[in-house]
């Protein structure tokens, strides 16, 4: 039985970081934790820092995980662009925003306690539209005024064929 560990999730972008900010993750981590869900070798990951991070802070929730799952269907206003960037195919990704840096532990200890197996459980489940139109994702955001840690779930897929 071959026990190579799998390749790290793809990094798709990286932005960088305001001072007294960092990433609650990094690739090495998601990809170990995540290691073994059914679209481990579609996921693709998106560090998304700085600016987006300035607006996001302003609001009352704001995300810190967000993982999707997306496939639109070709329109005859679809560009052969869209096709060659595969946006036609299913995708499925994970945008990391930075949180403030004295908060990282206390967001690990929340992954460590159930994220990962929230995060873990929603793949897999998941995985059952892959191919299918629509898209779902899992959002785990921080609540600015109670600092504590919350999730959303979003689902418009299309109905399976029979």
């Amino acid at each position: 039985m071959d026990s190579t560990p799998d390749p790290l999730i793809r990094t798709r972008y990286k932005g960088p970081l305001a001072k007294g900010t960092s990433y609650p993750s990094g690739a090495e981590l998601l990809s170990s934790k995540l290691s073994g869900v059914p679209q481990y070798n579609e996921l693709e990951i998106g560090f998304y820092g700085e600016k987006s991070q300035k607006f996001l802070m302003n609001q009352d929730d704001f995300p810190i995980l967000r993982i999707e799952y997306q496939r639109v269907q070709a329109s005859y206003s679809t560009s052969n662009c869209d096709s060659a960037q595969s946006r036609l195919e299913p995708n499925w990704r994970i945008t990391v925003y930075p949180i403030v840096s004295i908060n990282r532990k206390k967001f690990r200890d929340y992954l460590d306690a159930s994220g990962w197996n929230l995060i873990r459980t929603w793949l897999i489940d998941a995985w059952r539209n892959n191919g299918r139109l629509g898209k779902a994702s899992l959002i785990i955001s921080a609540c600015q005024n109670t600092n504590e840690f919350k999730h959303v779930t979003e689902m418009a897929i299309s109905p399976a064929k029979s």
